[in-house]
């Protein structure tokens, strides 16, 4: 699992674990900016989850609101769904 947050730009909060306990601190630490680059989001985590060969790929999507583009936010959840994760 990893956690990632978006605003206007996409971040690494925690890098892909196993160690839930470790998730805990990112996880709080996630705040709203007002902003929702939910494309970003998306495509910052295809990259983490390529980072890596081992277990099922998935994307949980967390948001406080709309995306700022949609159609880009459409295109970056084809291109999810096109690398096989789900």
């Amino acid at each position: 699992i990893a956690v990632l947050g978006f605003d206007d730009t996409a971040y690494v909060a925690a890098s892909l674990t196993n160690n839930l306990i470790t998730l805990e601190q990112p996880i709080n630490n996630l705040t709203a900016k007002g902003l929702t680059g939910m494309d970003s989001g998306l495509e910052a985590a295809v990259k983490e989850l390529l980072s890596t060969t081992e277990g099922d790929r998935n994307i949980l999507l967390f948001t406080d609101g709309q995306p700022d583009n949609a159609k880009l936010a459409l295109k970056a959840g084809q291109s999810v769904k096109s690398q096989g994760i789900r």
